[in-house]
């Protein structure tokens, strides 16, 4: 697992990561490519991406014939709802009440995670 928890927080408070989390809880069955197309960025910086999440136990992959897809577990679901959440508080209220609940949000995430 990757040092602590302050390095999710960290990893999720940038742009490619949260893109393919979303595209990931959002596509039926995601895998490393089109993840890779949905935040606009490199295989190799997607696959090390989705190297971290494995760690931190939000996906899993799954084998399919020749095709490995990437599927969220029940606490990455979890998290993805929680940033479509974050989403919608980004419109329309005051930006500190917002960091305020994105904050509160990822402290819940990293409590359960010390938890499991």
């Amino acid at each position: 697992m990757p040092k602590d928890a302050k390095d999710l927080k960290q990893m999720f408070l940038q742009k490619k990561p949260c893109q393919i989390l979303l595209a990931a809880y959002r596509l039926e069955k995601p895998y490393v490519s089109s993840l890779m197309k949905e935040a606009d960025t490199t295989f190799a910086h997607t696959t090390n991406i989705l190297s971290e999440m494995e760690a931190y136990g939000l996906i899993c992959f799954v084998i399919e014939g020749k095709i490995k897809y990437v599927k969220l577990t029940s606490l990455g679901r979890e998290l993805a709802r929680s940033m479509r959440s974050v989403d919608s508080l980004l419109d329309g209220k005051p930006l500190f009440k917002k960091l305020s609940n994105i904050e509160g949000s990822i402290d819940r995430l990293e409590e359960r995670i010390k938890s499991d």
